[in-house]
């Protein structure tokens, strides 16, 4: 390595997908050199990848509750920049999550550790402006959707177009032996509803109320679908309660995966997020919905400029997905698409068919070791 660093990586992940990517890139990095030493801000599947966590993730969505929770995020900060300057890393790759990540750049430009941006930032939704001062930040950038790639290139930046890390993963999830037909028990022999409320705390502070009464109004109007809650790794004590009022309307809360509950599922029913692009790639007839704080809804209803909040949507530029946002969210408006989906069959074929067309889209395998190639790259400048 030059200027005096060494070989080690830190990795940066604020948020459940971010982190899904990173532990990915973490093996791979540790598969072509097992004494590369590897730290960072994540979760369990970080930890499980073999990255010492020394700032734990906590994953906030919406402009005002970032307001809430910036004891946190400070502390978090302040460890990393820390980390930064003690340890000198060969590389800092920062996973999305730009309103943290970029503080983290800078503190890495002032102390010469070279920097890394895997999964870009939505610049090409809001503050377009921003891919500029990403660009005079960064060493290099591994995008995950075709059409980033000319947004940096044009910039002068470094830029790899990986392939999005979500179809290699779920290829690699669907080559093993499924158990998908123990989510529900013998008793309930109808198919399974996926009901995916988002996995940070505030989202289901917003969405469980919801669901609770969608899925009332649905157990009459589809008594043969199971609902299905996946309950995401590290929820907290009062988001599982929370969650409790979606059993009491007939789902079955279970620890297995969200991959397991779309693979044995007819129809989902997706917070947006990275949870809608999964299903599509499972090729899950599925309705999107999302609630934020009226105030961060009415801030970002100003700054963001897209036309779908789906990525379905956006990669196929077309409202596939039909999607429910703030107060169109109603049980009613809910309940109603699902049993479209459910028992139209021209529906489903037609959804199935433009999921296909995702995959071909997103198509590249091989995602992490693309990105692992870049890491090495810019660590070897």
């Amino acid at each position: 390595m030059n200027r005096g660093r060494n070989g080690d990586v830190m990795i940066c992940a604020g948020e459940a997908s971010g982190e899904m990517y990173g532990s990915a890139l973490a093996r791979e990095l540790s598969r072509r050199n097992p004494d590369r030493r590897l730290f960072g801000m994540g979760g369990a599947r970080m930890a499980d990848a073999g990255v010492e966590i020394i700032a734990s993730m906590n994953p906030v969505v919406g402009l005002v509750e970032i307001l809430e929770h910036l004891k946190e995020l400070r502390a978090a900060l302040v460890r990393l920049k820390r980390a930064i300057r003690e340890r000198k890393p060969g590389l800092l790759v920062l996973i999305d999550n730009p309103e943290f990540n970029l503080r983290l750049a800078a503190t890495a430009r002032q102390e010469g550790v070279p920097v890394m941006y895997y999964v870009s930032p939505q610049v090409w939704a809001w503050r377009k402006g921003r891919a500029r001062k990403i660009a005079r930040m960064i060493d290099g950038i591994a995008v995950i959707l075709p059409f980033e790639q000319s947004i940096y290139q044009d910039l002068g930046v470094r830029t790899v177009y990986t392939g999005h890390p979500i179809v290699e993963q779920i290829q690699q999830y669907l080559s093993a032996p499924s158990e998908a037909e123990s989510l529900v028990g013998s008793d309930r022999p109808g198919g399974v509803l996926a009901v995916l409320p988002g996995s940070r705390s505030g989202e289901i502070r917003l969405h469980a109320d919801l669901l609770a009464q969608t899925l009332a109004l649905l157990r009459n109007r589809l008594p043969e679908l199971t609902p299905v809650v996946p309950l995401a790794p590290g929820l907290s004590a009062e988001s599982r309660e929370r969650l409790r009022g979606l059993a009491e309307a007939g789902a079955v809360l279970t620890e297995r995966s969200s991959w397991d509950v779309f693979r044995a599922a007819r129809v989902a029913l997706v917070a947006s997020g990275t949870a809608s692009l999964e299903a599509s790639v499972f090729e899950v007839p599925t309705v999107v919905f999302y609630r934020l704080k009226g105030l961060s809804y009415l801030i970002g209803k100003m700054l963001i400029d897209v036309p779908h909040v789906s990525l379905t949507n956006l990669l196929l530029e077309d409202r596939v997905i039909p999607e429910f946002l703030q107060d169109e969210a109603t049980p009613d408006a809910l309940a109603e698409a699902v049993v479209r989906l459910e028992r139209d069959e021209g529906a489903r074929r037609g959804m199935k068919d433009a999921f296909l067309r995702v995959k071909e889209i997103l198509g590249r395998t091989e995602s992490s070791a693309r990105a692992a190639d870049l890491a090495e790259e810019i660590a070897a400048c």
